[in-house]
């Protein structure tokens, strides 16, 4: 947060979102951070990465109307990222 403070790039911190099937709300989920409105971040600190991680992810890019995902883990001595794109209702990992 306080880098990107520093850079002038706009985020919220746990961020909610509605989850709808055939327009009724089914659930909500929490993003931990959103950047200029583009981009969920979530933040794990686990010693690797489990695939849950990945698909808490996917399943968040495709209950909002956000396609790009970062998945940053600081749980080992490297940091781990992922990015996750959503696109035409395909979740693809790049």
């Amino acid at each position: 947060a306080i880098e990107l403070e520093k850079r002038g790039l706009n985020f919220e911190r746990q961020v909610p979102f509605r989850v709808f099937y055939r327009n009724q709300l089914i659930g909500r989920f929490i993003a931990d951070m959103v950047i200029e409105n583009k981009v969920i971040v979530e933040l794990k600190a686990t010693t690797s990465l489990a695939p849950g991680c990945e698909a808490q992810l996917l399943n968040y890019l495709k209950a909002s109307p956000l396609k790009v995902g970062l998945l940053f883990n600081f749980g080992s001595r490297l940091l781990k990222t992922r990015r996750l794109v959503d696109e035409l209702d395909e979740a693809h990992i790049i």
